[in-house]
């Protein structure tokens, strides 16, 4: 199976710095300085996920970005379709259909579905609370 890709990690990582943060607003570039994260990239990533309703930002000389709800209310599968809509998924068949011409006759699909009904429960029932390190 592949890893999770460089969006999804990054994303990972940059929401967990709020949650340390515990509510307290954190610019881009310190969250940049803290995880040796590109800026540019850092602001893409915040743009969907403040789309997604998961962080909130304040302007101003002690503005930035914390979470828009509680870290107990947001699961890690929230974030990760807010930066990768079709999420994790362990084959193509198991999120996207018709995208493998033997999807109907494949005798891995099964199991391939069964691996996706774990990976989908442990990323929808993690919260980010669970990450606090």
């Amino acid at each position: 199976m592949n890893r999770l890709n460089t969006t999804i990690r990054y994303a990972i990582r940059a929401v967990i710095v709020l949650v340390k943060k515990n509510n307290h607003p954190i610019s881009i570039k310190a969250i940049s300085e803290a995880e040796g994260l590109s800026i540019k990239y850092l602001e893409q990533l915040f743009l969907k996920l403040r789309k997604a309703g998961l962080v909130k930002s304040v302007r101003g000389m002690y503005g930035g970005y914390f979470l828009a709800r509680p870290a107990e209310k947001i699961t890690l599968g929230e974030v990760i379709r807010a930066v990768q809509p079709n999420g994790v998924y362990v084959a193509p068949c198991t999120r996207i259909k018709g995208r493998c011409e033997r999807q109907k006759h494949c005798h891995a699909t099964e199991y391939w579905t069964r691996l996706q009904t774990l990976l989908d429960d442990f990323f929808n029932s993690t919260t980010l609370a669970n990450l606090r390190i």
